[in-house]
C-alpha cells in the first residue's frame, strides 16, 4: 500500500476543511491516537511481574558492569 500517497490525499482533503466542527473532530482523533501510541509504548513495563522487572533491572546492571 502507498501510505504517502494516501497521507497526500489526506492534507489535501483537510487543508479545504473550513467547517470548524470537522477540525475539532480531526485534531480530537489525531490526539486520542497519538496518545493511545504513546501509552502502548509506557506500558510495557507496567504489564511485567515483579520478578520479570528484577530480572531485567539485574540484567541491566550485569551488562552495565560488562558482566
Amino acid at each position: 500500500m502507498d501510505w504517502q500517497s494516501d497521507i497526500n490525499w489526506i492534507k489535501s482533503q483537510l487543508a479545504a476543511v473550513t467547517d470548524p466542527e470537522i477540525i475539532k473532530a480531526f485534531k480530537k482523533l489525531f490526539t486520542h491516537s497519538n496518545s493511545n501510541a504513546k501509552q502502548a509504548v509506557l506500558d510495557w513495563w507496567d504489564e511485567l511481574s515483579q520478578e520479570e522487572r528484577q530480572q531485567i533491572d539485574q540484567s541491566a546492571g550485569e551488562a552495565e558492569r560488562g558482566e
